[in-house]
C-alpha cells in the first residue's frame, strides 16, 4: 500500500511539476511551384494576459545550422484584435526554393506587448520573459 501511494504522489508530481510554454510555436514550410517555399508561422498562446503586439524574425538556416537570411515578421500590430489565451495566430512569408538540399526555417520571438501594459518584453524558451522597455 505504501508503495502505492510512493508511486501516485511521485506519477502526480511529474504530471504537475511540467513546465508550461506561454507560447507554442509552429513553423510549417511548403514547396509551391517548384521554385519558392512559403513558410507559415502559427503561434499560440498559453499566457494569461491578451497579447497585443507580436513580432519576430523567421530565419532560414541550411541543413548544417549556417544562417541564410532572416525576415522580420509582424503577427500582431497595436491596432489589431488581440491575443487571447488558447488563441492562435498564422501568417506567411515566401522563401526562394534551394533545390539541392532542402533548408530549415525557424521563427523566434523577438517583442511582446500586452494589452494595458506600455511595457515591451522578449521571450526566450529558457529564459522566459525579459522586458526590454
Amino acid at each position: 500500500m505504501l508503495k502505492r501511494s510512493i508511486f501516485y504522489g511521485f506519477l502526480l508530481s511529474i504530471c504537475l511539476g511540467q513546465n508550461s510554454l506561454p507560447f507554442e510555436i509552429d513553423v510549417r514550410p511548403r514547396v509551391l511551384e517548384n521554385e519558392k517555399v512559403i513558410v507559415t508561422v502559427q503561434i499560440t498562446s498559453f499566457v494569461d494576459q491578451a497579447v497585443a503586439f507580436l513580432e519576430g524574425f523567421l530565419e532560414e538556416k541550411t541543413g548544417t545550422g549556417h544562417l541564410l537570411q532572416e525576415k522580420r515578421l509582424i503577427l500582431i500590430y497595436d491596432y489589431e484584435p488581440s491575443l487571447f489565451h488558447g488563441a492562435s495566430i498564422a501568417k506567411s512569408e515566401i522563401f526562394s526554393l534551394n533545390k539541392t538540399h532542402p533548408n530549415q526555417y525557424e521563427f523566434k520571438i523577438s517583442k511582446v506587448r500586452f494589452r494595458g501594459d506600455k511595457r515591451l518584453f522578449t521571450w526566450h524558451p529558457k529564459s522566459g520573459f525579459i522586458r526590454i522597455d
